[in-house]
């Protein structure tokens, strides 16, 4: 008897995580891409090794890193829009699209194309040392 409960407790559990594993992957759904994206942090790592992260609300020389030091925005034209507020303000015009590699979406600007990490809840990049992570709005 105790043998049959110990057996009939097993087959309910696994049933359970099953059960538990298709709901979830039912109601998951993929985060849509398009979206503005705002700094979270910022990490550089030196030729010496030496490394830092700044986030927002951190001052950097003579700047306030807030989150909308670096702003990026996606459209769902398949245009984009990344902003620089250090001092004076710049912005550059991008095309957009989802790569072919899951996880990541093509930067195009001036005819050049880059891949950059991108899940629908934050974006990566990466340049000369310097890794920049945004999140969602």
């Amino acid at each position: 008897m105790k043998k049959l409960s110990v057996i009939l407790a097993s087959l309910v559990l696994a049933l359970g995580l099953v059960f538990a594993a298709a709901c979830k992957e039912e109601g998951a759904k993929e985060q849509p891409l398009e979206g503005t994206y705002t700094f979270e942090s910022l990490t550089y790592t030196g030729e010496d090794g030496t490394s830092v992260t700044l986030r927002a609300g951190d001052n950097w020389l003579l700047a306030a890193l807030t989150e909308d030091t670096f702003t990026f925005e996606l459209r769902e034209d398949g245009t984009a829009t990344f902003t620089v507020k250090l001092g004076l303000t710049v912005t550059i015009d991008l095309l957009w699209e989802e790569s072919e590699e899951e996880g990541y979406i093509d930067i195009t600007l001036d005819g050049a194309t880059e891949q950059f990490p991108c899940d629908g809840t934050t974006i990566g990049y990466t340049y000369n040392g310097a890794s920049v992570t945004m999140k969602k709005k």
